[in-house]
């Protein structure tokens, strides 16, 4: 009886051990319930807002080329775009639905696409938020004024691509072009100024913008870098006064006129101005125009030509490459 006794002890371990390993096993797994649950993708945008993709969008919506350039730099695809009057978008931007201009969104023809995420700029499409909540879609506004923001927005266009290694592969690249051309430049403390015109008045780009960020990684000084701008923006009213004050080493003119106006743009209110002709940036020769297609709204993965660009302008001796 003993034998027996000792048998039925040693078979019942057996059974409980077994019993307590499947339990473990089956508690590890996630449930059905769970994996089923669990959103695609959750990201904050540049207002800090919380956007939710229960699912990987299948029908993306880009409001400006910049959004356009960085989607395709990582090998994603979109259904429909914003252009621009002066910008068509590239090869393969083509053949593609467009949903208006990126300053004049058609709201009829974003919503006729059915878009389960649509991308846009801070500022500029913040008034169709309303609407596309009431719509039920997931809407991203994505800062890219500074390298950094650039940066940001192609991992999250990675991400919800599904090309996660892409975008990674993509931002190595522009980090190492952006550092080669910063590497080439002498380490002159010039202070700059960006004055951006429009047909009706100029303001001074203080901090935040393209042009400023693109500076900076130069090595100049903002001039009116210690100058706070209005809450969401980057521009103050422009002061001559305050310009002569200041008298930088450079000016940087940005304006949004159409292409061959620019000039017409600074004519009144800056450069007839009796005093434009007593600053050093304009005695020295050091006033520079940058080009639309790299400081308006953002060069996107282009963002390392912006830099190239002004480099050339500021040291054609030094042989960079970009466009002249």
């Amino acid at each position: 009886m003993r034998r027996e006794e000792r048998y039925r002890t040693w078979a019942a371990g057996i059974v409980l051990g077994a019993a307590v390993f499947l339990l473990a096993a089956c508690s590890a797994l996630p449930t059905m319930g769970a994996a089923t649950d669990a959103p695609f993708y959750t990201v904050r945008d540049s207002l800090g807002r919380e956007v939710v993709l229960d699912k990987k969008p299948q029908r993306i919506v880009l409001l400006t080329a910049s959004f356009v350039n960085m989607m395709h730099a990582v090998g994603g695809d979109f259904v429909a775009w914003a252009n621009s009057p002066s910008d068509e978008g590239a090869l393969y931007a083509q053949g593609k639905k467009t949903v208006g201009y990126t300053y004049q969104v058609d709201m009829e023809a974003l919503l006729a696409e059915k878009p389960d995420l649509v991308i846009g700029l801070p500022g500029l499409h913040n008034r169709l938020q309303q609407a596309l909540e009431e719509n039920r879609i997931p809407f991203l506004l994505l800062s890219l004024s500074r390298f950094a923001d650039v940066k940001r927005a192609v991992t999250i266009l990675a991400d919800v691509s599904g090309r996660k290694e892409a975008g990674q592969a993509v931002i190595a690249e522009m980090e190492r072009d952006m550092e080669e051309t910063a590497a080439k430049v002498p380490q002159t403390a010039y202070r700059f100024a960006v004055i951006h015109g429009t047909a009706q008045s100029v303001t001074i780009e203080c901090k935040g913008s393209i042009a400023c960020d693109t500076a900076e990684r130069l090595g100049l000084k903002n001039a009116f870098g210690d100058l706070q701008p209005p809450e969401g923006g980057s521009q103050l009213p422009f002061s001559m006064e305050q310009l002569v004050e200041k008298d930088p080493d450079i000016l940087f003119l940005t304006t949004m006129v159409m292409p061959g106006k620019e000039q017409a743009a600074f004519k009144d209110n800056l450069m007839g101005h009796p005093s434009w002709r007593a600053l050093k940036a304009v005695r020295e020769g050091r006033v520079y125009f940058l080009p639309q297609k790299y400081f308006l709204i953002s060069p996107g993965v282009e963002y390392p030509k912006a830099l190239q660009f002004m480099a050339q302008q500021l040291y054609p001796e030094q042989g960079l490459k970009g466009e002249g």
